[in-house]
């Protein structure tokens, strides 16, 4: 049953935001698990051997730059996924916001000393209301 707004705003700790039942497992769980689920949906692809299994996330924030890390972990350090899976990052944030950079040079690294497999990641800027143009320009 769905809390009503009298029982969100009582003070009272609610099951979605006790921290008991917060955690489903660690960050070390859920790239094992990831590894799990994309051999199996790599597997199930049907690719031809030049052909990549390719992930798109989608984000703003802190929540979806550890998903994009994690699925980067599992593929990077797994010798099935290494070679078959690309991985495309679209951030999406406010025109003011500039962390951007980071994460782009973090690509960098990554495809320069290796630990990802070349054409094997993408990161690209996005940003709510920025005209066509910018966009297209970046």
């Amino acid at each position: 049953m769905a809390p009503n707004v009298d029982g969100v705003f009582s003070g009272k700790r609610m099951p979605m935001t006790d921290s008991a039942s917060v955690c489903a497992g660690s960050y070390t769980d859920a790239v094992q698990s990831l590894k799990t689920k994309f051999r199996g949906a790599v597997g199930s692809a049907g690719l031809a051997p030049e052909e990549k299994f390719e992930v798109a996330v989608f984000g703003h924030g802190g929540r979806d730059t550890n998903l994009w890390l994690a699925i980067v972990e599992a593929v990077a350090t797994d010798s099935e996924l290494r070679d078959k899976v690309k991985v495309s990052v679209f951030s999406c944030s406010w025109v003011d916001d500039d962390w951007e950079w980071v994460m782009k040079c973090y690509v960098e690294r990554l495809l320069a000393d290796g630990t990802v497999a070349e054409g094997s990641i993408s990161f690209t800027t996005k940003k709510y209301h920025e005209k066509v143009s910018v966009t297209m320009g970046r």
